[in-house]
Parts: structure tokens; C-alpha cells; sequence
């Protein structure tokens, strides 16, 4: 069968030229101003306790130390082959986005706000969230797309070595259901949910409060793409973060964003899976 009719190619480029529907549709309305107008003006307002920042920060740098300190650990002693694979990327998570979410969650909570409606995650299974979710992910691909050719051309031009994302590069390790089982659901809806309550839910708030409608979605995409580490991702991240705002901000819905994000994250694994040419053995 020529390469053009193979199903995963057919499926990609729906997929793609759906998410060129999507984009056309949505710079084209008159509802996109509207939304974005009113959510703009819903982040400027949106409670933030006064020394949560402060204290943001704080968990910002603790959380990332712990974190650099638990890789260099895990790489000087030779860890990698010996802890599960659940444990390699949950406990990175714990240490810097778990540690800022239940800062974010405990000052809110004390403040008598429920921190559920104000970042707006209530609801969590709304079938409008799941719905933005397919929408944004199909959103992203042809931005993602082009920015990642872009990123090869630099490359090339360039002459840079590409090294492969640490995560990435585990896949084609993992063995076992239940190692796949925790990769998926980690790095397909725990990361996603954590990330998108750090940036979205706190870092693009403060931001956008501070400096404005597009600095702050801006930043909150450059810093975004920056914490991930990894030079070959960077405009590719940088255009799901910007998207990522352009979401919460039209939906004023953080699960939308986590729906967008978990999407992303699973197909990414699920594509290198097959690219690596993988198999979940037993």
C-alpha cells in the first residue's frame, strides 16, 4: 500500500486539516473577540491571595532544586535501570509541580475561595472540556507541525547534534503493562494536570494581571517551554502554551487546557511508541 493511503497517515492528516478548520474558524468570529475580551477581563479579576506570589516563587525554586537533585542522583548512582519507571517521573513531579499546586490549592483554600470554581475545575468530566479538548488538540497539530519543521531546518542549517527528550528516550525501554499502564497515565493525565494548574492556572494569571493580554501569554509560553529543558522542543512548547492560553482565557476553564494537554501528551507517546517501533511486552 503506498505510503500516502496508510491508515495512521490518512488519520494525521484529518486531523491536521481539521485543526486548520478549527484555527480559521476561530480567528474568523466575531465570538472569539467577544470571549477573549470577557476572559481577559475574568483573569484580570480572578482572586489570588496577595502573598501567594511570594510564596509561589519559593515553591518555584525548592521544587525545581529538588528536582535538578533527585536527576543528578538518579544518573550518579545509576538509578535509571533499577527504580520503576512510575517512580522515575512521579517523583520528579511531586518535587516541583506537585509542590507549587499544593501551595496554590492550600493559600485558596484558606482564603474560605473553593479552588476548584476559581480555576475553573469543577466538573472535571464536563463533556464541553473533553470537547475543547479534541478541538485544541487539533488545534495544535498544524502550529506544532510547523514550528517543529522550523526547528529542523535550524538544525540542519546549523548543524546541531539533536538529542533525543530524557522522557522520550524511556520509551524505548519500558516493558510490561504495568510500566506502560504508569507512563500513560502520568505523562498522559497527572503531568498534564499538574503543569496546567502551575502555568495556566497560576503563572499565566499573575502575568496576565501584571503585564497584560499578550505579554503575559507570551512569557507564560517562553517560560513554559524553557522548565521543560530540552533546546529541539522549545518552539514546538512554546506554540502549545501559547494555544494553552488562548484556551483558558476563551473558556476561562482550566480542565479544557488539562484536556488539550493530556491529549497532546498521549498521542506524543503513543506516536514514538510505534517511531521507536516498541512492544509492550509482558
Amino acid at each position: 500500500m503506498p505510503e500516502g493511503y496508510r491508515p495512521e497517515i490518512l488519520v494525521f492528516r484529518f486531523l491536521l486539516f481539521s485543526g486548520v478548520f478549527f484555527w480559521v474558524s476561530f480567528l474568523l468570529s466575531k465570538k472569539t473577540t467577544e470571549a477573549l475580551s470577557f476572559g481577559s477581563r475574568w483573569l484580570e479579576w480572578r482572586p489570588l491571595p496577595h502573598d501567594l506570589t511570594f510564596r509561589m516563587v519559593l515553591a518555584f525554586f525548592t521544587g525545581f532544586v529538588l528536582q535538578q537533585i533527585f536527576g543528578l542522583l538518579l544518573f550518579t548512582l545509576q538509578l535509571v535501570d533499577q527504580l520503576p519507571i512510575g517512580m522515575i517521573i512521579l517523583l520528579p513531579m511531586v518535587f516541583f509541580q506537585g509542590l507549587m499546586t499544593f501551595v496554590l490549592y492550600a493559600h485558596l483554600h484558606r482564603t474560605g475561595l473553593n479552588p476548584l470554581e476559581v480555576l475553573g475545575m469543577e466538573e472535571p468530566f464536563r463533556v464541553g472540556d473533553q470537547i475543547w479538548g479534541v478541538v485544541g488538540f487539533c488545534m495544535c497539530l498544524p502550529v506544532v507541525a510547523l514550528f517543529s519543521k522550523l526547528t529542523e531546518w535550524l538544525y540542519i542549517t546549523f548543524q546541531w547534534e539533536l538529542e533525543t527528550q530524557p522522557i522520550l528516550e524511556m520509551v524505548s525501554h519500558v516493558d510490561g503493562w504495568m510500566n506502560w499502564l504508569s507512563m500513560f497515565l502520568l505523562v498522559g493525565f497527572i503531568g498534564p494536570l499538574l503543569e496546567e494548574v502551575v502555568f495556566r492556572g497560576f503563572l499565566h494569571t499573575w502575568l496576565h494581571q501584571k503585564l497584560g493580554l499578550m505579554p503575559g501569554l507570551l512569557l507564560q509560553a517562553v517560560l513554559f517551554s524553557l522548565i521543560h529543558s530540552h533546546t529541539a522542543s522549545l518552539l514546538p512548547l512554546f506554540s502549545l502554551a501559547v494555544l494553552l492560553g488562548l484556551v483558558y482565557i476563551y473558556t476561562r476553564r482550566l480542565m479544557a487546557c488539562v484536556w488539550i494537554h493530556a491529549l497532546y501528551n498521549t498521542m506524543t507517546l503513543i506516536v514514538t511508541f510505534f517511531f521507536a517501533g516498541g512492544e509492550m511486552a509482558t
